[in-house]
This record gives structure tokens, sequence and C-alpha cells, in this order.
């Protein structure tokens, strides 16, 4: 309906009905213009304050220890892993990545004639935070290795790819960009339970995952992408309730194939398999417990264990699995002050790989040394 502009006089008045029924248009359009306006203006007010909120959380984010931010890794880099010499430091120690940007000793990209080659891909577990490079148990192992070799003309090689933080889509990733390059022989994924788990120190599961996503679940992933109010509303609600930003998780709830995550995790797992074993290598899981209840007899990580290793092998992926081998260790002796394991846990971590992988590899590097690669696909 188009309003009368006019303002109104007295002889409306004399028009009757009529002139009745214009004042009432009239009154009509003009409140229908003042609540046009007063809505405009609270929209305004609205949108201003959500913009004051927002650009405060930014800030706070910044400046906030314990608040996690944006995604951590939110465009991954074409090349990945550490640049070379990088300077890390983790627990109390400052180490350096080697010169071709991974943990621990440095072999080149081009083979030496004779040896069996590993790469080690994985997360700080795997990287040994908190340790010294020789004392991770990559190194450990490659040191096992030689020494059962020794005489039989075959040298093993162990390059560390692990690095703190990453899941394993990244671990994934790493191999196709980097590591495929060095030609291993035989690949083994260091895989923790946290692997499974989804929050901001990894890049949006949700996006990335080829599996179709729980749609509330991929929402509240994108809107805090989005927005800093919310990620800070989600951190302060679980430092409410917990102490930490992050939302409590343990092998038992992430171990699952009831949790999205997993799922993504065993689908790029396999992935990766199919990857290493293109290449002509071999493959294998190391599975890599949550180390903090050894010495407990219900401690429900050993049935989580047990659940990823059901996993792994429903989808032909050969794995190791750890647990039985550290069970009943005094977390204390295993552990260091970052719940990783520390020089003892590594000791003990290749310890318990040594009488299944360990033997699998010591077997193919024998049959190199006759010029024969009949040897079992996985430990």
């Amino acid at each position: 309906m188009h309003c009368l502009t006019s303002a109104r006089t007295d002889r409306s008045g004399s028009l009757g009905l009529f002139g009745e029924a214009l004042a009432l248009v009239h009154d009509a359009c003009v409140e229908r213009r003042s609540l046009r306006r007063r809505t405009v203006f609270l929209c305004l007010i609205l949108a201003g304050g959500l913009g004051v909120i927002e650009g405060f959380c930014r800030v706070a984010e910044r400046t906030t220890d314990v608040l996690l931010g944006p995604f951590e890794i939110e465009a991954v880099p074409e090349v990945l892993g550490f640049d070379p010499h990088h300077e890390i430091g983790h627990l109390n120690l400052v180490t350096y990545a080697n010169e071709g940007g991974y943990n621990g000793a440095f072999y080149p990209v081009g083979r030496t004639p004779n040896t069996l080659r590993i790469a080690a891909l994985g997360d700080s577990f795997t990287f040994g935070w908190g340790v010294q490079a020789e004392e991770a148990w990559p190194a450990l192992l490659e040191t096992r290795l030689d020494e059962a070799l020794e005489g039989s003309g075959v040298d093993a090689e162990v390059l560390n790819f692990g690095v703190p933080g990453y899941n394993t889509w990244l671990s994934l990733l790493h191999w196709r960009r980097v590591v495929s390059r060095y030609k291993p022989d035989v690949v083994l994924l260091g895989y923790y339970s946290n692997d499974a788990v989804i929050d901001r120190r990894v890049p949006n599961v949700h996006a990335v995952c080829p599996l179709p996503a729980p749609a509330l679940d991929a929402g509240f992933a994108q809107a805090q992408e989005i927005s800093a109010a919310v990620r800070v509303a989600h951190d302060l609600y679980w430092v409410s309730q917990t102490g930490a930003p992050l939302a409590p998780w343990s092998g038992a709830v992430a171990l699952h194939e009831d949790n999205y995550g997993f799922r993504c995790s065993m689908e790029w797992a396999e992935q990766l398999a199919d990857d290493v074993e293109a290449a002509g290598a071999r493959f294998a899981v190391i599975q890599l417990p949550h180390m903090e209840d050894l010495d407990d007899g219900g401690d429900p990580e050993r049935a989580a264990q047990a659940r990823l290793t059901v996993a792994l092998e429903s989808r032909s992926i050969a794995t190791d699995d750890l647990y039985k081998g550290l069970v009943g260790r005094a977390p204390a002796s295993v552990n260091n002050a970052d719940a990783h394991p520390n020089v003892q846990g590594n000791e003990a971590i290749a310890a318990a790989l040594w009488p299944v992988t360990g033997q699998w590899l010591l077997a193919q590097a024998l049959a190199r040394s006759r010029g024969s690669s009949d040897t079992p696909q996985g430990p």
C-alpha cells in the first residue's frame, strides 16, 4: 500500500467517513515507518555489539594463554615437517631438526646399498617429546636392529619423521609430499589415542575428512573457524568444567567406531597403507597406548587398544599392539611431566615392539642380505 505523505488538515474532517479512513491509513503508515526505523536502529546496535564482542574475543585469544585460539593449522604448508635445522622447544629441552627437516640422525634422499630404510611417521609420541633424538624409540629401534644385524652386511636406517601435533591426515600428507621421496623399505605409523580426537590443535577434521560428517558437529566446527566469540565461549565452558579449554578425552571414548574422528583417522590410515604399498614398501601401525594407568588392572586403555587392533585388521592394516608389552609398569617411571614417554618410557616402547615388529624388520633385513624379498607383509 502506498502511504500518504502529506500532513492531515482540518479538511479531512469535512470528508466524513472517507476522511476518517484516510486519517487511519496515515496513522498506520507513520507507525509502520517508526517501527521500521526502530528495527533498523536495534539491528545496528546489535550488530555493533556483536562486532565489539568479536573484536574483544580476537584480542583475548592472542593475549590469554588459557584460550586455544583458531585452528592451529589453518593452511597446511606444501612441505610438511620441520624446516632444516629448525629450533624445537619441547618440555624443558631445545633441540634442532636435522638438515632434512626431521628428528635425529640425517640420511639423505639417495639410498646407500645394503641398507634397510625405515621411516617412522606420527606425532609427539614418535618424535620423542621431552627426550633427546637419540633417546626416542625410533632411534632405539635402529640401535637394536644394527646390533642384531652386525656381521650380516646390512645396516638399518630409521628416519624419525614424527611431528608434534600431527594427526593421521597430516601424516598421510607428510608421506605424500616429503617422506615418499626417501624411498623407505618400511613405513611405521606411530598411532597414539588422540589421533582420533577432534579439536583445534589440528586442522578442521570435518572440513577435510572424506566421510560424511554429523551436520550439527560440522556446523559448530565451521562456526569455530569463522568466529572468535564461538571459540572463546567453547573454551571458557570447558575451562569452567575441567580447568582446561579442551573437552576431556580418553582412548576409551576416542578409539571407537561410533566416534567420527576415529572413522576419519582409520580412513586416512587405510589411504596411507595403500599409498605406501603402491610405492613398493611395507606398512605397519605401532599402537602407542596412553600410559598413565598401566598399573591399574581396570585400565580402560587395554580394551581401547584391542578395539584399535580390530579396526586396523578389519581394514587389512598390519599392526602391533604394544599395550600387552607395557602393562604393569609404574606410570611415574615411564611418563614425563607432559604425560609423554620419558627416557625409560621410550626404552620400554622399543622393548615392547621388538618381539613382533622388531623380528619382522630383522627378517626383512636378513632376507635383503640374501638377495631375497620373501618376507611377511606385516608383523
